[in-house]
């Protein structure tokens, strides 16, 4: 299972072991009226988001396919890129 993290209209997919502590981490700095939350962007860039009582979050979850067979469209209209600008 992968997930995504939405934070303020920003994603940041999580993978299945990940996802208990990004949690943790997001409620830990919503009580604490605001902290910063570490992830990693594209291009394994690291970003800090600030995470607070007022920021709009939500998780979505979904089954990784990792090897599609050729003419199989898939279940999902989810696509992940890596874009080096």
């Amino acid at each position: 299972m992968t997930y995504l993290i939405h934070i303020n209209a920003q994603a940041f997919a999580v993978s299945d072991d990940e996802i208990d502590d990004v949690e943790a981490r997001i409620l830990e700095a919503v009580r604490a009226t605001g902290a910063f939350i570490d992830f990693v962007g594209t291009g394994e860039r690291p970003l800090r988001i600030l995470v607070t009582p007022a920021s709009w979050v939500w998780i979505e979850s979904f089954a990784y396919v990792d090897d599609l067979d050729e003419g199989d469209e898939g279940d999902s209209d989810l696509v992940m890129l890596d874009l080096d600008l």
